[in-house]
């Protein structure tokens, strides 16, 4: 999602900068105010996010485009930290709901939209083709669309770490 960024400041102000056109799957523009918001939600109840709010002074969206972090220090992990899964970008409104509550809504910004009417709970997910996607210079989406049925069977017990077995995730029995 991030076009750029600048640090300053001895590495104690970091300015990251989206790309251009990105939009929610629900058509609004994805503003650094979702991204201060859902940082601060997921900071709240992961390790490496509360490694970074300890060392941050002020988290703020200077802009629509432009999130900065002022630290107290350095902190040379912060691209890391912002790449973990569970720091993805969603609405403001979404991401205002208490980190230890699940969030009701499958709205991001990616190149699939989670299709909520075609799932079958234990049995079927779908995902189409976000029209609305804006890729970064060096590549497009690979597929139009994604079901995947079948994950769960009675007598078996399967994980899936990241994203459903087929979009780059890792599934185990």
């Amino acid at each position: 999602m991030v076009e750029g960024h600048t640090t300053a400041n001895d590495g104690k102000q970091w300015d990251l900068t989206l790309r251009d056109g990105l939009k929610f799957h629900d058509g609004a523009p994805v503003l650094a105010r979702d991204c201060v918001a859902t940082i601060m939600r997921w900071a709240k109840g992961y390790p490496m996010g509360q490694a970074l709010i300890a060392r941050t002074d002020e988290l703020t969206a200077v802009s629509d485009k432009v999130t900065r972090f002022r630290l107290k220090r350095p902190f040379p992990l912060l691209p890391e930290a912002l790449a973990e899964p569970y720091c993805s970008i969603m609405p403001e409104r979404l991401a205002q709901t208490s980190a230890f509550e699940q969030v009701k809504e499958a709205i991001g910004s990616g190149p699939f939209k989670f299709i909520t009417s075609e799932r079958i709970p234990g049995q079927r997910v779908v995902f189409d083709k976000n029209p609305d996607y804006v890729p970064r210079p060096s590549g497009t989406p690979s597929f139009q669309r994604r079901s995947e049925s079948g994950l769960y069977r009675p007598g078996h017990l399967e994980f899936c770490a990241g994203p459903f077995n087929g979009l780059g995730g890792a599934c185990a029995r």
